[in-house]
């Protein structure tokens, strides 16, 4: 659950980017709104896998951590937002549903 936990924070984080005004990543989305509000959602199920596997502490640190990690990798990639983006997304999206099955 772990897994899931991790491409399911760095899924919100990366929604939250992409619907900032000033990333210039909205036009992937389509709507900024419904960016935001898929992020929130997922953060939500990413904390609540995280939390509900450990200990509340731990999968607080664990998801706060992750969320950190995911903010920094993205805004580092910031030039490359339009490559960037949907294949980390891609690659966020396949972990977390595989790690549901492990």
């Amino acid at each position: 659950m772990l897994i899931t936990t991790l491409g399911l924070t760095y899924l919100g984080v990366l929604l939250f980017y992409a619907a900032s005004p000033t990333t210039g990543a909205a036009p992937i989305l389509g709507s900024r709104r419904w960016g935001r509000l898929g992020g929130g959602l997922i953060l939500g199920v990413g904390l609540g896998c995280s939390t509900g596997v450990t200990s509340v502490e731990t999968g607080m640190l664990i998801w706060l951590s992750m969320g950190i990690a995911a903010g920094s990798l993205l805004a580092i990639a910031g030039p490359l937002v339009d490559r960037f983006v949907p294949t980390t997304g891609l690659l966020a999206f396949g972990s977390a549903l595989l790690g549901l099955f492990l």
